[in-house]
């Protein structure tokens, strides 16, 4: 019997197998984890961005001395690579064709998005961080440059245009309440990019299949239109 006393990652630590899949070194072979695009997902129709994501590599993390200070967002930028993402953010913006203004990298701009929330910032926080020279090096991992940024107002109009392309397309999935009822979870588009998230991890074996075969993801889907806080109050069921 596990000691109810035991936090988490102790108890992971004693999980041989987990342990070694899970370290740097069961998955330098597998590096980069690519984010899969799902089938049927078409290439971005655009073809020039003000910036440009790249995938950096891993090999500042052969040095341990580095460990001490990464943090565990720098590892997912050096272990991940987030390209596969570019066509499935397009799809959600609503891409279909290369006409029109010349916009930011798509990735670029989940990932400054994804650094604002891992350190709890407002956007207008974290756009002036992202321009101070303290911060040039997840400017460049996030693929901006020449000193173009994005401003709040973008930041808002992305997160807002993927919320309300998520709409789903008929698509629902049958879950048990109980022994004798069931509801229908309609399955929304922005669902898959959680799906592609879990299943990268899936690909590098970091959780088994029937875990993943069980689950289910339903999130409220109504906070990404809340995106811009005056309109939180024309939010509707």
């Amino acid at each position: 019997m596990i000691d109810p006393r035991v936090l988490p990652p102790a108890t992971r630590a004693q999980d041989s197998t987990f342990v070694r899949q899970c370290s740097f070194q069961g998955l330098q072979g597998q590096l980069p984890l690519r984010w899969p695009t799902p089938s049927g997902v078409p290439e971005s129709p655009k073809k020039q961005y003000r910036s440009h994501y790249e995938y950096p590599g891993c090999d500042g993390l052969d040095d341990r001395a580095n460990w001490e200070t990464v943090s565990a967002f720098d590892l997912i930028l050096r272990l991940v690579d987030f390209s596969g993402l570019r066509p499935v953010l397009a799809s959600l913006l609503g891409w279909t064709s290369a006409r029109g203004q010349v916009p930011f990298d798509p990735v670029s701009m989940f990932l400054l998005i994804s650094w604002r929330l891992v350190n709890g910032w407002k956007r207008s926080t974290a756009l002036d961080k992202i321009k101070q020279p303290r911060y040039a090096d997840y400017a460049r991992l996030f693929g901006f440059h020449d000193g173009d940024f994005p401003t709040e107002g973008g930041l808002r109009y992305f997160l807002t245009t993927i919320g309300r392309n998520s709409d789903a397309h008929g698509e629902t999935v049958s879950v048990a309440v109980d022994k004798e009822r069931a509801v229908d979870i309609t399955i929304q588009c922005l669902n898959y990019l959680l799906a592609g998230s879990v299943a990268l991890l899936l690909a590098a074996h970091l959780i088994p299949a029937p875990s993943w075969q069980q689950a289910l993801i339903c999130p409220d889907g109504q906070i990404h239109d809340a995106a811009s806080g005056m309109r939180c109050v024309s939010v509707q069921e």
